[in-house]
């Protein structure tokens, strides 16, 4: 059992239950092979049984239950919110708008099965953040390569909130709180090592994976793409091929990469092109290009470009919530750029991967991912970028039984 009465207090600042509580019974049960109970006095006990849907049928009459439910097995057993560190942390997860339906956000799939990420991996190539943040210590990132940065923490935390942010009742709500998400650093023994992150953060990925390379290269006065490096290039095409689903961050250079002097490397069919995900950022409201925003014909998607609600850390805004100066309580509303945009581009495309395989029992393939997030996306008023996912319109049409 997990101490509940605080549990179930903290939950219901959010919703009287957890979502995953709340999942269509027709969708759970078959594979399960587990119960959550909620009994009066607010203890959450999850016991495992042989045939879920007859225990929980048999145990809803039972003094002292207040509601029980089938569980999937992936679903790990709820937390108790005793990483809330004093001052006691607001639940931001409504002011976190991207995740809204279409036409505002970009929507979400955390009512479907497996919509939080259900057995999928996620990495993400990233200078470096902070274990220590409380709402990273519910589902803590897994180290893959490298050696923390010793700086950017606000970034890493920012990208690190999107994805894994705790499902614990407070702070942000990761788009995978399901998902096992890993992180690999581009440095070895001080020195810079991209090309190694990418390619052992591949290796920790199978097909129906995500990889997030949340960086950007400086070329010739310009920010532009990390697949700009041949071999970083080549290693995103080796992961492409094997069925992972790779989010680049167009980079934030304001520049055009369709222009003449790129020679055509980013353009379609060009040697950048290795059928990566590339993400521009587009206002939140319109849809039009950010300033910062790299653009061209290969940027297929965009995301949010500022007003991002995430974690923090020094260093950085935590405007949003940030008492006494600690940094583990360390929350912005305003992470942005394409780094942000291809986070939550990352999220939906886990998202995706886990209905796929609790429906179907297959993920999809990258190029077919990215076809659909295209067609069911809505323009903005920029033609320099992309649509914006809608990722409920992308399952209605593509996901369900």
């Amino acid at each position: 059992m997990v101490a509940g009465l605080a549990l179930v207090a903290s939950l219901a600042r959010a919703q009287p239950y957890p979502e995953w509580l709340e999942r269509p019974r027709t969708l759970i049960g078959r594979d399960a092979c587990a119960v959550l109970i909620v009994w009066d006095d607010g203890l959450v006990e999850r016991r495992h049984v042989a045939d879920a849907v007859s225990a929980a049928r048999a145990l809803r009459d039972e003094p002292g239950v207040r509601g029980v439910w089938p569980a999937f097995a992936a679903v790990a057993p709820p937390h108790a919110p005793d990483f809330d560190l004093a001052p006691p942390t607001p639940n931001f997860a409504l002011l976190q708008r991207w995740t809204a339906p279409a036409p505002l956000g970009l929507g979400s799939l955390v009512r479907w099965p497996g919509g939080r990420g259900d057995g999928v991996r996620v990495a993400d190539v990233e200078y470096d953040y902070d274990p220590l943040h409380e709402d990273l210590r519910t589902s803590p990132p897994r180290w893959i390569y490298g050696e923390p940065w010793g700086s950017f923490r606000a970034h890493g935390n920012g990208v690190l909130g999107l994805l894994t942010g705790g499902y614990d009742g407070f702070g942000v709500l990761g788009a995978v709180t399901l998902a096992r998400v890993g992180v690999a650093h581009p440095q070895i023994a001080g020195e810079f090592d991209l090309v190694g992150a990418v390619q052992a953060a591949a290796a920790w990925l199978d097909a129906g994976d995500v990889l997030l390379i949340e960086q950007q290269l400086m070329v010739d006065g310009a920010l532009v793409p990390v697949s700009a490096d041949p071999l970083i290039a080549q290693a995103i095409r080796a992961a492409v091929a094997r069925g992972v689903v790779v989010v680049e961050p167009a980079g934030n250079g304001g520049v055009n990469l369709d222009d003449a002097a790129w020679e055509g490397w980013f353009s379609p069919g060009g040697g950048g092109d290795t059928g990566a995900l590339l993400v521009g950022a587009g206002d939140p409201e319109t849809g039009e290009r950010s300033d910062h925003s790299n653009y061209g014909a290969r940027v297929a998607v965009q995301g949010w470009s500022d007003g991002v609600v995430t974690l923090s850390s020094s260093g950085a805004p935590s405007e949003l919530w940030f008492p006494d100066g600690d940094v583990r309580q360390a929350y912005t509303a305003s992470f942005g750029g394409t780094s942000a945009a291809a986070a939550q581009v990352a999220g939906l495309c886990a998202q995706v991967q886990g209905v796929s395989r609790s429906l179907h029992g297959e993920p999809v393939p990258p190029e077919r991912l990215a076809a659909w997030l295209v067609r069911t996306g809505r323009r903005g008023s920029s033609p320099e970028l992309g649509p914006r996912p809608d990722v409920e319109a992308l399952a209605r049409a593509y996901l369900r039984p």
